[in-house]
C-alpha cells in the first residue's frame, strides 16, 4: 500500500523539481514513483517517497533540484514508435509469421 503523501497520486501526474516539470508519474511503487520523460527516448528515475514535499491536484512537487532529481535516472528506453525486434515473427516485419 502505497504511504498517505503517495496515496492519491495517479500515473500521469506532472512533477516537478523546484519551478521545473521534470516529467510524469508513470507507475507508483510502495515507497516510490516512477517518473517518465522524454518523448523520443524515455528517461525513468525512481522518486523515493522522502523527496516527495507535496501531491495535490494533479501535481507532485519534489523536496529536490533539478540537478538532484537527474541523478535519480535509472535508464533510458525506446519511445512510443519504436518497436523491440524481439516481438516480431521472424523474418516477417509485420510481426504476422503465420504468413
Amino acid at each position: 500500500m502505497p504511504s498517505t503523501i503517495l496515496e492519491d497520486v495517479q500515473p500521469g501526474w506532472h512533477v516537478y523539481a523546484g519551478t521545473e516539470e521534470v516529467g510524469r508519474v508513470a507507475d507508483l511503487g510502495e515507497h516510490e514513483l516512477s517518473v517518465r520523460r522524454g518523448t523520443l527516448i524515455h528517461h525513468t528515475y525512481r522518486v523515493p517517497e522522502v523527496f516527495v514535499a507535496e501531491a495535490y491536484d494533479g501535481v507532485v512537487d519534489l523536496a529536490i533540484d533539478k540537478p538532484a532529481f537527474d541523478r535519480l535516472e535509472v535508464g533510458a528506453g525506446p519511445g512510443p514508435n519504436d518497436t523491440d525486434d524481439s516481438e516480431l515473427g521472424a523474418g516477417d516485419p509485420g510481426g504476422d509469421s503465420a504468413a
